[in-house]
């Protein structure tokens, strides 16, 4: 994988429902996710892991810590975008925001974020499925 062919969506969490609504992550592909606030993770990540996206981190990444919207940042490749358009037009209308890693900005403004992102893709560069990591069950 490299990361000019990735595409990273940031989602807003707008209810305590979130997950609910947000579509499955379509077999055979990996979409890994990292949520801007710990408060999230504990909320969410277990549904998260159970629609197949992969929770790699917590509060990395480039906003400030008062932020009142609260957001998951998922990294996907390109070509699962233009494989299942009607799952990336469902994260569309849940007011996801799409970078283009491909783009030098993109990679120099939201390289924190991005690189959690990485190191998950290169410690298991095939499509994966988890549930949430031990450090977040021990915190919920």
């Amino acid at each position: 994988m490299l990361l000019e062919d990735c595409l990273l969506i940031r989602l807003p969490i707008t209810t305590g429902s979130w997950a609910e609504d947000i579509p499955p992550v379509p077999d055979g592909f990996q979409a890994t996710l990292v949520f801007g606030a710990l408060r999230d993770a504990i909320a969410h990540a277990e549904a998260m892991g159970e629609l197949g996206y992969t929770v790699t981190g917590v509060g990395i990444g480039d906003t400030p810590a008062d932020t009142v919207t609260t957001f998951a940042d998922i990294l996907i490749e390109r070509r699962l975008a233009n494989a299942h358009p009607r799952w990336r037009d469902g994260l569309v209308q849940h007011g996801a925001q799409i970078f283009d890693c491909s783009l030098g900005p993109v990679q120099r403004i939201l390289s924190a974020a991005i690189q959690a992102h990485v190191h998950a893709w290169i410690q298991s560069p095939l499509p994966y499925k988890t549930k949430m990591p031990v450090y977040l069950r021990a915190i919920s």
